[in-house]
């Protein structure tokens, strides 16, 4: 079966809300690119539910949410819909989070280095600080 269907009528996707609030607004495509600083190609794949391999799952949501709130949605409504609908894509938010966790990890782990790195340049200063006012006398 078809999944745009539920219980016998078509469920809307977040591209024909958009679509849909912008047209009930008065807006075209191109109005909502230049006020949102977007290509026009991105608000029709927006629209489209066409997600380009190359874009960032980030930057996508971003479009969408800022879409959302120049055509009066609710944050709530978009990521409601948004995790929806695209599941996997809703949920890298936990990737970046990891991405995080696995950096400040590193940081931890390598501490000791960066605080002899700093002993050693504050040494190094204070040495090169002395034998300039010695050989000044």
């Amino acid at each position: 079966m078809n999944n745009d269907y539920d219980q016998g009528h078509k469920t809307i996707t977040i591209g024909e809300r958009l679509r849909n609030a912008r047209e009930v607004m008065g807006l075209s495509q191109q109005a909502v690119a230049d006020r949102l600083y977007l290509k026009i190609s991105t608000i029709r794949d927006i629209e489209e539910n066409d997600i380009h391999p190359n874009i960032s799952s980030i930057f996508f949501r971003g479009y969408i949410r800022s879409y959302a709130r120049l055509v009066h949605i609710s944050d709530d409504e978009v990521m409601l819909m948004l995790s929806e609908q695209y599941p996997n894509l809703y949920s890298k938010s936990t990737s970046s989070h990891s991405l995080s966790l696995k950096k400040i990890n590193y940081l931890q782990k390598y501490n000791w280095l960066i605080k002899i790195s700093c002993l050693m340049f504050v040494l190094i200063v204070i040495l090169v600080f002395f034998i300039i006012g010695v050989t000044i006398k």
